[in-house]
């Protein structure tokens, strides 16, 4: 299965940046073709590297920002990604703009807190493009 896992940070100071990582290499081991989309750095392409996992550096600036769609379409067309799997709002705006007229096999985001949604980010989650949302409980 071609899967893209797909976050705006890029440092390995940050949950969501170990959490995406672990993803990526633990389906990686279990023989999936992961590609990890992300801001451009050496440390997180060497990472990649290091455990078979192909990394894509793209902007992902903010929730509008048109090159960074331009080019994720780009890789979703060359790659066909069974599954996009998002992991913060920046991600999952510009993916949700990416396959846009171009559904994938699956769109799954994570949410990783539990403060209510603003208007702009409910409609983001209740799509039904989206497949599957993963979530933080309380207690």
């Amino acid at each position: 299965m071609r899967i893209f896992q797909v976050l705006e940070f890029n440092q390995f100071n940050t949950g969501s940046v170990h959490q995406m990582f672990q993803a990526a290499t633990g389906l990686r081991e279990r023989g999936h073709d992961v590609t990890v989309i992300s801001r451009p750095d050496a440390i997180m392409q060497k990472r990649c590297e290091d455990a078979g996992v192909a990394f894509a550096g793209l902007p992902l600036r903010h929730h509008f920002d048109l090159v960074s769609i331009r080019q994720l379409r780009r890789l979703i067309r060359e790659k066909r990604p069974d599954v996009i799997h998002v992991h913060k709002g920046v991600a999952h705006a510009l993916a949700l703009a990416a396959t846009w007229r171009r559904p994938v096999g699956a769109f799954i985001v994570n949410r990783g807190v539990s403060f209510p949604l603003d208007v702009w980010n409910r409609a983001k989650f209740r799509t039904r493009r989206v497949d599957r949302i993963v979530t933080v409980c309380e207690e």
